[in-house]
């Protein structure tokens, strides 16, 4: 089987922090290149003071790090940044040529990547599909859910939440 290269964005601490086990366990695989690309918050000091180092002291190499944030911390701001995060990954995401980018719940920044990579006929594995929240985070993840193609979900209710979607219940 020939080596399969993995996208792994990573936009926030929290999602760096709730996906350390699955990117270490894609970073140990013998058949799998992990792409790690950095964006959003993550890269900022005022948010995530130094966990671009960390990501790079934990032996895991950072094929991008990508400067996409607007500030202003309101609806206009997160607006714009998604419409930057779809410029700069876009190049990026072509550039790799990954197999599969694995997209993590419900931000912005992840539905501009997810967008990216369909249009680059790139398969995205989507985390957290089917989760409720009743804000437009909920919107967004739903979004990314039917642009995703491996549905990775957290509990029966999201499984079935997605399935009523439309999704092929393989991938689910």
């Amino acid at each position: 089987m020939a080596t399969r290269k993995v996208c792994f964005p990573i936009t926030s601490r929290a999602y760096y922090e709730r996906s350390q086990l699955l990117i270490r366990k894609l970073h140990a695989h013998p058949d799998l290149e992990l792409k790690l690309m950095l964006g959003g918050s993550i890269l900022l000091d005022k948010y995530s003071r130094h966990i671009a180092d960390d990501i790079a002291a934990g032996g895991f190499d950072i094929a991008a790090s990508l400067f996409n944030v607007i500030e202003g911390g309101n609806h206009v701001a997160m607006a714009k940044t998604a419409c930057l995060t779809a410029l700069e990954f876009t190049n990026e995401l072509h550039k790799a040529a990954p197999d599969v980018v694995v997209i993590c719940g419900d931000r912005f920044e992840q539905l501009a990547i997810a967008m990216d990579a369909a249009y680059l006929n790139i398969t995205i594995a989507h985390i957290e599909g089917g989760d409720v929240t009743g804000s437009i985070d909920e919107s967004v993840r739903h979004a990314i859910t039917k642009l995703a193609h491996l549905h990775f979900v957290t509990n029966a209710d999201a499984e079935r939440r997605v399935k009523a979607m439309g999704e092929n219940p393989r991938f689910v």
